[in-house]
């Protein structure tokens, strides 16, 4: 019985989910100043890198030829069903810390850990092998200047792995990068804007340029538009995928930006169109102006501009490509300490590194702490072994924010914001007539107003209501009085909230919400609300509720999903699989390939449509993914896809990273999370049904 007991501790410490208060989630230490116009720079800067300047030639010369085009616009479309994951969530969950939180609400701890752990090592290794690919790309302007400097006054640094010297011109740059980032988000964020405005102008003259001296029969002579086939153009669109990373930088930002439910979904997607018509652009030029078959794979602008005569095209070319990577190295290092301080803030990684400074309004410690850690890897580690380890971290958090989406969609509960909450808040500040009691667009109980009589007023969430709350000093009891909230109905005759204005008295308020562990614990009857709790007993009962033919999804339903979820996870990577290592059996038409094939489609179908028949919640979101279950799902695969294509050594120095986070997490965050074991707590329940308004229950959990 003790071991059963310990094992059931155990699975409920892993997958309890982050506990979410609508009334609070804007909350913030950090500063809200960046608008729409920014978090696109942001994502432009993060995204668009080097693989304008090196990857557009590379897949076309070695893997599409012109129809890298068409690679590039698969790899858009399939970076827009994550974006549009991450779009909702952002919307839904304003927080710092993006697939991480996402998971942390909707997949449980350990799973958010797992992300997280890999968004920093993700962010980390993206701003070293920048730093270094911008050290290599300036040293080759001086003509290896500063790396032969080095190796004739440093010995060789002759170990596997480990680079060639060390890059002090690296170790620089990511310093100084982090003291930028660490002084404060505006300052970081102009300087972002800066080298992202100059590189996106550079893109442009690029292709302006470029459309003078392009020529129609390096598309349609021999060997034509399709020379490495369909083939060709799925493999590029693979090596693609990677050039739009970067976007989800924008959603780790949640607590920094000015109405991030409205501004984060519309800067992912502007970031997404704006790098996809600068990728699909350059690569049409430069496979226009000269035979791909001619293009460099390192350096292909310089290269094509040097046939054209163009005077110094490549000089504008080698400041436009040193501001992207510069760009693109902040972005990496924006977000990290944000993951590091989401994580510390809840307890999962030391907890002093979620130290704000109060000055800069930044997580001060992660920022120097992760920053100088880059540093260390791009000094001393060669650039192609930082770059094979970006991609894993990517693709899970890809896969576990689609999952959430779709979690979150069938699920009994709603989770977040979203445009009734937020419709109702507004409400109640129009109401009070003083919008200084919130000043963003959601209301929090600690912001009062201070009365006459010594009394103060502020908001409370009380189940799926905000209500008005008068603290009196001279007594232990505070007096909460229902304002009108629209049609609502609340009442067995029609009433609305504002018809049955009447006060109820409560001995003592908890903030922290409780659930039932028991139909019996919950008082049957819509005159009942539990204070301090999320749900209102409605929804409680339909919790419970798991009958078939419902409209609103139910525990049964979720379950459902749940499993619809798990199955089709199995059955993409056996279909991916198949893809992968039996492409010659597909190829040459094998009987039980084929057969494979068709039973592991016919089974993806048929559980979509099977979650399809699931209800789903009717929450108003303020963005929503279209086409749910479908898009979700397809972006799932194209990334399961992804995982797959890695080499073994990767998922060996992925084995290795999670091995040192599992100590952490085992033997430090498991213990302090703050969802581990929430204060003893009274619910306490008033039938407000009479004219009395007395309290008619209490039961302590």
């Amino acid at each position: 019985m003790a071991v059963t007991e310990a094992l059931k501790s155990f699975w409920k410490g892993i997958t309890r989910t982050k506990q979410l208060d609508t009334s609070h989630i804007q909350e913030t230490e950090l500063k809200r100043c960046l608008g729409v116009v920014e978090l696109t720079c942001l994502g432009i800067g993060s995204t668009l890198g080097s693989g304008v300047y090196v990857l557009t030639g590379q897949v076309a010369k070695e893997q599409a030829g012109p129809a890298v085009v068409l690679s590039f616009l698969i790899a858009a479309v399939a970076s827009l069903l994550a974006g549009l994951c991450y779009a909702e969530f952002a919307a839904r969950v304003p927080k710092a810390g993006s697939a991480y939180v996402y998971c942390y609400v909707s997949m449980g701890e350990l799973w958010a850990f797992v992300i997280g752990w890999n968004m920093i090592l993700e962010n980390m290794i993206g701003a070293a092998s920048v730093g270094k690919a911008w050290s290599q790309y300036f040293d080759t302007l001086l003509n290896d200047t500063v790396a032969n400097y080095v190796k004739h006054h440093l010995p060789p640094m002759n170990a596997p792995g480990l680079s060639e010297y060390p890059d002090f011109v690296a170790l620089a740059l990511l310093v100084i990068s982090t003291i930028i980032v660490a002084v404060g988000v505006k300052m970081s964020s102009l300087f972002n804007f800066i080298c992202t405005f100059i590189n996106v102008i550079v893109i442009g003259c690029i292709i302006c340029i470029g459309l003078f001296h392009v020529h129609g029969e390096n598309w349609t002579s021999p060997p034509g538009f399709f020379p490495f086939g369909f083939r060709g153009v799925m493999s590029g669109a693979a090596t693609c995928f990677y050039a739009f990373v970067g976007f989800d930088t924008i959603a780790t930002s949640g607590e920094e930006a000015k109405e991030p439910s409205k501004n984060i979904p519309l800067a992912i997607l502007a970031t997404l169109v704006i790098c996809f018509v600068a990728y699909f652009g350059v690569s049409a030029v430069i496979t226009l102006m000269i035979p791909y078959f001619e293009l460099s794979s390192t350096a292909p602008l310089p290269k094509v501009f040097a046939q054209t005569g163009v005077f110094g095209a490549e000089y504008v070319i080698a400041i436009g490509g040193m501001c992207g990577l510069v760009a693109a190295m902040m972005g990496s290092i924006f977000p990290l300490p944000r993951i590091i301080y989401s994580m510390a803030k809840d307890g999962l990684v030391f907890r002093f590194l979620a130290y704000v400074n109060p000055t800069t309004s930044t997580p001060f410690i992660a920022t120097l702490v992760a920053g100088f850690l880059a540093a260390l890897l791009a000094t001393l580690l060669e650039l192609q072994s930082l770059i094979e380890m970006m991609s894993i971290g990517t693709l899970m958090a890809y896969t576990v924010v689609a999952v959430s989406v779709l979690i979150l969609r069938y699920q009994p509960t709603d989770v977040g914001l979203n445009k009734d909450v937020i419709k109702t808040q507004d409400e109640i500040r129009s109401d009070l007539g003083d919008s200084s009691l919130a000043t963003d667009s959601t209301a929090a109980t600690t912001q009062q107003q201070q009365g006459a009589n010594g009394e103060s007023t502020g908001l409370l969430r009380v189940g799926d209501k905000i209500n008005v709350v008068k603290y009196v000093p001279s007594t232990q009891t505070s007096v909460f009085r229902r304002l009108p909230t629209g049609d609502s109905q609340d009442g067995p005759n029609g009433q609305t909230n504002g018809e049955r204005n009447k006060e109820v008295v409560a001995e003592e308020i908890r903030e922290r919400s409780i659930d039932y562990t028991d139909q019996e614990d919950a008082p049957i009857g819509s005159t009942y609300q539990r204070i301090g709790s999320e749900q209102s007993v409605n929804s409680l009962t339909s919790l419970f509720h798991v009958g078939d033919g419902v409209d609103e999804p139910t525990e049964k339903s979720r379950h459902r999903v749940l499993l619809s979820l798990a199955a089709i996870t199995v059955v993409a990577l056996a279909l991916t699989s198949l893809s992968l290592y039996g492409t010659q059996y597909l190829q040459e038409a094998r009987w039980w390939a084929i057969l494979l094939a068709v039973l592991f489609i016919a089974a993806v179908l048929g559980i979509i449509a099977y979650i399809a028949r699931q209800p789903k919640n009717r929450a108003r979101l303020i963005f929503k993914v279209p086409f749910v279950p479908v898009l979700p799902l397809a972006s799932l695969i194209v990334d399961l896809y992804l995982m797959l294509s890695l080499s073994s050594a990767t998922w060996i120095r992925f084995a290795v990273w999670m091995f040192f986070g599992f100590l952490i997490y085992f033997g430090y965050g498991i213990w302090k999370s703050d969802e581990r074991k929430p204060d003893e707590m009274e619910v306490v329940l008033y039938d407000v049904s009479d004219n009395d308004g007395i309290m008619n229950e209490k039961h302590k959990k």
